[in-house]
């Protein structure tokens, strides 16, 4: 028995991904050029030949005697040598076919069209080769179907991740009342794309929205942006006090795009609360409380001035009411609602009187910690609006201060009475206004589904007075 004969193909090449359609296939590749392709596929066919014409062929290309004619030769060369210096030599074929002394004499027949073939195919390379090489001497470009230049690895697709930001950036022109506040992800706060908030001023020719807080602004024209305008960019206009403490001045006119407060005709409504329906009615218990009347009170002004400070001398002449604030009893933010929690009653007195102006005296200060707020500011019909009927009492259903005394005794003597305004607690929740940073989202979000057409609010000032 003759040695076994064996082939061996030895390919090295860098990794490189390569993509496919939406997919990534991590294969092997090498840098490619036109003659690279060509020998490349020649070797190829020379080994199926070795493989298809036998035993004979191989004998005389290696070792028989007659490997002095012209295609053995050239068959030998291609088989047994390699050009130097070029990338396609990592590719080598080596066929040991050693001569099997049983098969000598036999007569197997070569097939001559297919040696024939392969010849002109090496003839070709050949010439092909001694071309290009020419050409690059002389400075002209390869093939631009196969580039010198190695590929460049690529990141490995995967599928698209829910789309957890948007595109829009929003500068807050300043800081509100000077105050550094955290901005929040608005995905997280609203279920909506996320917006890039930045204070840095450099962002403005490339802003998709100015957010500017009213008032940090309203004294002065010069306080806001002096540079030209971008004609993108929409301008928001946002105020959580009423325009009797901030009123609005004329050149705001034909200047914003949006307004943001919390009446509920602006084009982004920002309240200080909320009410939201449980998901299933749950019974309410209401804890005992030991106190009776309470006003948390920091902007106090002379009676002359505030209509609330008025009313409350003439209240505390008939029934005892604790007053907190910066100028009484002070307060901590951690003290707030545990102390209010004791208290039957909160007077939720608005420091003005404006249509949708319910701050949080209502919605933290009573609602939050349990006590029923006794309210001053608009109307009855007007609260209604946004809180249940029979969760507040209003100072306009009595004709004195004396009357609401005399009301308020009374509900503090009768259980029944005065826990028939935590009724719509089984149903309903309240939710307070929660940050800075979420009110910017809710700009975020109002900016995301406005339509692109441009509007521009003429009369701002004859609107929010």
């Amino acid at each position: 028995m003759g040695r076994n004969r064996f082939i061996q193909v030895n390919q090295v090449h860098p990794r490189v991904p390569i993509r496919v359609g939406t997919q990534s296939l991590q294969v092997f590749k090498k840098k490619d050029t036109t003659v690279d392709w060509c020998l490349r596929n020649i070797c190829s066919l020379v080994t199926i030949y070795c493989i298809s014409a036998k035993p004979l062929l191989m004998r005389r290309a290696v070792a028989h005697k007659e490997t002095s004619s012209l295609p053995y030769k050239v068959l030998g060369f291609f088989l047994l040598t390699r050009p130097a210096g070029r990338p396609w030599t990592s590719l080598r074929i080596f066929c040991a076919c050693p001569m099997d002394s049983k098969a000598e004499g036999r007569q197997n027949p070569v097939p001559r069209k297919l040696l024939a073939f392969l010849l002109l195919q090496v003839l070709f390379a050949t010439a092909l080769f001694s071309y290009v090489r020419q050409g690059s001497r002389s400075g002209s470009p390869t093939s631009p179907s196969c580039p010198e230049t190695p590929l460049q690895e690529t990141a490995i697709l995967r599928p698209p991740a829910p789309q957890l930001s948007s595109n829009l950036t929003i500068l807050l022109w300043t800081w509100p009342y000077g105050v550094h506040v955290p901005f929040e992800n608005c995905f997280e706060v609203l279920g909506v794309p996320d917006c890039h908030f930045t204070v840095d001023r450099h962002w403005y020719p490339k802003a998709d929205a100015l957010l500017v807080h009213h008032y940090d602004v309203y004294l002065d024209a010069r306080k806001l942006p002096q540079e030209p305008r971008p004609p993108f960019q929409r301008w928001v206009w946002y105020s959580p006090e009423p325009p009797s403490k901030h009123p609005v001045p004329d050149f705001m006119d034909n200047l914003f795009n949006f307004s943001m407060s919390y009446r509920r005709d602006s084009d982004i409504y920002a309240p200080y609360g909320w009410l939201e329906v449980l998901p299933q009615p749950q019974k309410v218990t209401v804890p005992p409380k030991s106190k009776l009347v309470a006003w948390v009170v920091s902007n106090w002004k002379p009676k002359y001035v505030q209509v609330r400070v008025k009313y409350y001398e003439e209240l505390k002449k008939y029934i005892q009411v604790d007053l907190y604030g910066r100028r009484h009893s002070p307060l901590s933010g951690s003290q707030l609602l545990s102390t209010l929690s004791q208290y039957k009653f909160y007077l939720a007195f608005e420091n003005s009187q404006h249509e949708d102006y319910i701050s949080e005296k209502v919605w933290r200060n009573a609602f939050l910690s349990g006590a029923v707020p006794v309210v001053l500011g608009p109307s009855r019909k007007n609260y209604e609006s946004h809180i249940p009927p029979d969760s507040f009492i209003h100072v306009d259903d009595f004709s004195s201060p004396r009357e609401l005394a005399g009301f308020l005794q009374e509900l503090d003597k009768n259980a029944t009475r005065y826990e028939s305004y935590f009724r719509w607690r089984s149903r309903l929740r309240s939710v307070n206004y929660k940050s800075w940073g979420y009110q910017f989202c809710k700009a975020c979000q109002a900016l995301q589904q406005k339509p692109a057409v441009y509007q521009t609010l003429p009369e701002l000032s004859k609107w929010f007075k």
